[in-house]
């Protein structure tokens, strides 16, 4: 029966927890959504408004499509903005959108093994590993860490709180690392044989060429697919296949 009731404890912990994550990634997303139509509509406004003013009053030949393709689609490229961040970039809805989804999902796991590892006693915790990790949490690989943040650890003079390593970076937006429970004498982590430091930082580097390369190959398929012109859009297909 104890084990029970501590089972519909847990439960509901973690229900609460969700809708509550649920309930701010709801809130986030229609930020967003408000966020893009007004991108949309100050895009549009600012091309409309260099036509109408003569900005191509030198160039009389010049066709309504020609003239929206060189003001409002290079602006539209990077895709319309879903969320201004602190330092001034824009993100776009739908990047916005798919990291806010893979936030929500991993703040709401670390909360629910904080929740049951904390009702069980147990507070250190062991940080993943992966081959590419970034530079911030890279010195937190493998490590074991007390759960000060999702659960109720306390310093023991031995091992770096996960507050610490939380404000120098780990779990960060978009961060892949997870951390499972570790407690002292089961077993002593220690990092893979296959795992080299320099090899992770070139690896990490390598993927955000990648990355990048990825990017612009929707940035052009974007231009390709809205573009009104049938130069414009050749020129956009021409880059999408460069990129490729």
């Amino acid at each position: 029966k104890g084990q029970e009731t501590s089972d519909k404890e847990y439960s509901l912990n973690d229900s609460a927890f969700a809708r509550e994550a649920l309930t701010k990634a709801q809130t986030s997303l229609l930020q967003a959504e408000a966020k893009s139509v007004e991108s949309a509509t100050n895009k549009m406004l600012a091309g409309v408004a260099l036509i109408v003013t003569g900005a191509f009053s030198s160039r009389p030949s010049i066709s309504l499509y020609e003239a929206l393709d060189e003001t409002i689609i290079p602006e539209t490229a990077d895709g319309l903005t879903g969320k201004m961040t602190t330092d001034g970039r824009e993100l776009s809805v739908g990047n916005y959108a798919e990291g806010l989804t893979r936030e929500t999902s991993q703040q709401a796991l670390l909360a629910g093994q904080g929740i049951v590892a904390n009702d069980a006693g147990f507070h250190y915790v062991r940080i993943s590993e992966h081959q590419s990790s970034c530079p911030l949490c890279q010195p937190y690989q493998g490590k074991i860490l007390i759960d000060d943040v999702w659960s109720n650890g306390r310093a023991d003079g031995k091992h770096e709180l996960l507050s610490v390593a939380k404000a120098n970076g780990l779990f960060h937006w978009n961060c892949r690392h997870t951390k499972t429970i570790w407690y002292p004498g089961a077993y002593e982590p220690s990092p893979s044989q296959s795992y080299d430091p320099k090899k992770v930082a070139e690896t990490y580097r390598l993927e955000q060429i990648q990355r990048n390369i990825e990017r612009n190959i929707r940035r052009y398929k974007r231009v390709a697919e809205t573009a009104l012109t049938t130069q414009k859009q050749a020129a956009a297909k021409a880059k999408v296949a460069e990129w490729q």
